[in-house]
């Protein structure tokens, strides 16, 4: 069985209203019309089979594009009645962000100029390189290109012989 000294979000699924929910205002994640008919046809046949995280304040951490649907889907709207099932995760601004970016990265779907915001945003607050490196999965060299928005550092453009048209 399940144990019951480990606290498991999923256990404390609410039905909110849709329209409760906010939009985070980081997320580097981008679904295109295609993929988003796909998501609206998943959640018509199989119905809900995950919930959106949300902060305390009903912030999505995760789950954008399903909360989308639920808003501006007729058939979603008519069966849910604007209805999602959420949990809330008990997290700050800076953990959020961090659980946003590990789920889209897990599903494979990410935009590199959101990221660089997040990764700007969360240094700029304080979070350390290790932390990032940790919680976000991201190397050293990805934090030193998604901070400074350079693809090459300029010891290396020196160091390498480039074509003139890179200089």
């Amino acid at each position: 069985g399940l144990r019951g000294d480990v606290k498991q979000p999923i256990n404390d699924v609410q039905w909110v209203e849709v329209n409760e929910l906010k939009v985070n205002g980081w997320n580097p994640n981008s679904v295109f019309n295609p993929e988003l008919k796909l998501l609206e046809e998943n959640l018509l046949s199989e119905g809900w089979t995950q919930a959106l995280l949300v902060t305390p304040d009903f912030t999505i951490i995760d789950g954008f594009h399903r909360a989308f649907l639920a808003r501006t889907s007729e058939p979603l709207l008519e069966r849910d009645k604007g209805m999602v099932p959420v949990v809330v995760l008990d997290v700050g601004l800076n953990e959020a962000m961090m659980l946003t970016v590990r789920a889209n990265r897990a599903r494979g779907t990410h935009s590199a100029l959101g990221m660089r915001s997040i990764v700007r945003q969360l240094i700029d607050n304080g979070i350390s390189r290790e932390t990032l490196k940790q919680k976000m999965g991201l190397t050293e060299g990805e934090i030193d290109l998604l901070y400074e928005g350079t693809a090459l550092k300029e010891k290396e453009i020196r160091a390498k012989p480039y074509s003139r048209a890179w200089v």
